[in-house]
């Protein structure tokens, strides 16, 4: 029996073995070697060295060069000889956390230190660590693998009013003068809708096994829950996701990012009218309709927090409300409305979110760190947090607003029914984190946050949670500018961190991580470095939210190719492949797509060869 397939049926039991992150596939298998139970075979008191001896076959037979890094140190360490009792019950139940704890409680006898962090410390390089994390999440798990990238159908798709699809909001925002950049639009973008096929092609020669992609709202639902379902749209996306399984490669959809049918907008203001919590739920339905019997992974809905803040408070994406000092709209209430918006936004999730498969949610997931060491500053950290995570995230779990909205807003923040509450608590079943940068948060309440002479845009508000953000402190950035924000690895093992704490480690997956190339990079559009050490980067400090405990599921790129970046038009560049928006549209793949690709491919051939018989090897070395 091959381990996998062993970890898969112990005890009767599906085992969950993306729980149960461990240091490198030698752990693994060191870990099932001491279990007490696993052949029949009592282990207690075997000498170490003829755990190394066997070890040293592992990883001979797994071919793999960061494994084989293990050499120098596998004679200096433990292998848990005289822990054998940790059998495989306590292993498919416990966090990697757990198990750490407990050993470092338990004063085992040859190590303060845990298996990862020697390794980590002694012989991996980031790039190495960056590998063993995607080989931990690619062995033999039953959920998505971190192997992923990610594209939303506003963004490439084209085909505007083709097949009986209808204007949407954003179709009709970027015809108006100065929106956006250049005064380019969607109209074809990447015109994914005729080259589906060709994309798809470069994603399974990539070595992708799963792809988040958005279904586009006025394609399948032209008029909403006003008129009739588009079949040509449902045949689109039909095609789209059976040509995906076809080549092996997970959909993972997003019902709502951002766009919806321009006449429902018209008819009672989207977003700020309870009536829409019904039309998404039609909407919603209808997907998991059409679409359930093969989609596994759903989102219903993409950063309803940074949609909040950009369309009702700072006004520069549709409906284009607000009011000063946050912008200059013809209509708006940048207090309130972006409180409205939300508060729909969650109520139709949760009424959306029990039709089966896993059910999360995308939040925008910026990390802050406090602009001085001051006690206000401080708190000025957890506040943001909690004004723009915790605003998304604390009613889908717990089933009402945070503590810290609460005491500012007052009335202005809706309350919840008790029947709304029960609907609401524990409706997703994974957290999807949108995680790019970190940026420095300063305290307004005890202090007045000036910027060039005047008081700095709607930090004075409740609003903002009295909090003033910034990439710059004392003219030196946080981190290398990109395009839009800033390199700060770190923040990814930070977010990591406070959602596993607050939401009591609930399962995560990274849904969007990516790197804009800034405009005038040193970088050229095809020999793109920069982007190749963000993800390394980014990766790594992920390995280390893992090694801690976080029950991170996967791992998404932003983007697989350059697209419409909303409001930054086609200046704005994220993707591992280049397209020609001029021209030809064409495809080529950066530097960035060629390491990518690279990057599969390697992990995953060297976890295939560790898939074999454990049993045999054990009767010839033990």
């Amino acid at each position: 029996m091959e381990m996998m397939d062993y970890l898969k049926t112990k005890q009767g039991q599906i085992v969950n073995i993306e729980n149960v992150i461990f240091a490198t596939v030698s752990n693994i298998v060191a870990n099932v070697l001491t279990s007490r139970d696993l052949f029949g075979i009592d282990l207690e008191g075997t000498a170490d060295r003829k755990l190394v001896a066997f070890m040293h076959q592992v990883i001979e037979k797994a071919s793999s060069p960061v494994l084989s890094d293990l050499f120098p140190i596998l004679s200096k360490i433990d292998f848990w000889s005289k822990r054998s009792g940790m059998d495989m019950y306590r292993l498919i139940n416990y966090t990697w956390g757990d198990i750490i704890k407990e050993r470092r409680a338990s004063n085992r006898h040859d190590s303060e230190q845990d298996f990862f962090n020697v390794l980590a410390e002694n012989v991996f390089s980031d790039d190495q660590i960056a590998s063993l994390l995607m080989e931990f999440l690619i062995a033999g798990t039953d959920s998505i693998t971190i192997t992923t990238v990610m594209l939303m159908v506003k963004l490439i798709e084209g085909a505007y009013l083709e097949d009986g699809k209808s204007l949407s909001v954003w179709d009709v925002f970027s015809r108006v003068k100065g929106r956006i950049q250049n005064g380019e639009n969607a109209d074809i973008a990447d015109d994914h809708y005729h080259r589906y096929m060709e994309d798809i092609e470069i994603l399974h020669s990539l070595g992708v096994d799963a792809y988040r992609f958005s279904i586009s709202w006025p394609r399948i639902l032209p008029r909403g829950k006003f008129g009739e379902v588009n079949q040509a749209g449902v045949m689109f996306y039909n095609k789209v996701i059976d040509n995906l399984l076809l080549k092996g490669i997970e959909p993972f959809v997003t019902i709502h990012h951002y766009d919806f049918p321009q006449e429902l907008e018209d008819r009672y203001g989207g977003w700020l009218s309870p009536l829409m919590q019904e039309d998404f739920l039609h909407f919603a339905k209808t997907c998991f309709k059409n679409f359930g019997d093969r989609v596994k992974y759903w989102i219903t809905m993409n950063e309803p927090n940074l949609f909040g803040e950009m369309a009702f408070e700072n006004g520069i994406c549709p409906p284009a409300r607000c009011s000063p000092p946050f912008g200059n709209c013809s209509y708006g209430n940048s207090d309130v409305e972006p409180l409205v918006a939300v508060h729909n936004m969650l109520l139709a999730h949760a009424k959306a979110s029990k039709q089966g498969g896993m059910v999360g949610i995308a939040v925008f997931a910026t990390m802050y760190r406090p602009y001085t060491d001051s006690r206000a500053d401080q708190e000025a950290v957890y506040r943001a947090l909690a004004f723009n995570l915790a605003w998304i995230l604390d009613p889908l779990i717990f089933g009402e607003y945070p503590q810290e909205m609460r005491k500012y807003h007052g009335n202005e923040l809706s309350t919840f029914s008790p029947e709304e509450q029960v609907m609401l608590r524990d409706s997703i079943d994974f957290i999807g984190i949108n995680h790019y940068t970190t940026l420095y948060a300063k305290d307004c309440i005890h202090s007045t946050c000036l910027c060039n002479g005047s008081i700095c845009k709607g930090s004075d508000h409740a609003i903002q949670g009295f909090v003033y953000t910034t990439g710059e402190r004392d003219g030196v950035p946080i981190g290398e500018p990109t395009g839009q924000s800033y390199v700060v690895p770190e923040g990814m093992e930070e977010i990591v961190e406070y959602i596993k704490k607050r939401y009591h480690n609930k399962p995560m997956f990274v849904t969007e991580n990516g790197y804009s190339s800034p405009e005038n990079s040193d970088d050229d559009d095809q020999h793109d470095v920069k982007r190749i050490d963000y993800h390394k980067s980014y990766l790594k400090y992920l390995a280390r939210a893992i090694r801690n405990g976080g029950d991170v599921r996967g791992y998404f790129i932003w983007t697989l190719m350059d697209d419409f970046e909303w409001i930054y038009g086609y200046n704005l560049r994220f993707g591992l492949y280049h397209v020609d928006h001029r021209h030809t549209l064409n495809r080529t793949p950066k530097l960035s797509g060629c390491w990518y690709k690279d990057f599969l491919i390697r992990n995953s051939s060297s976890l295939n060869n560790i898939k074999f018989d454990i049993a045999s090897l054990i009767n010839n070395n033990v």
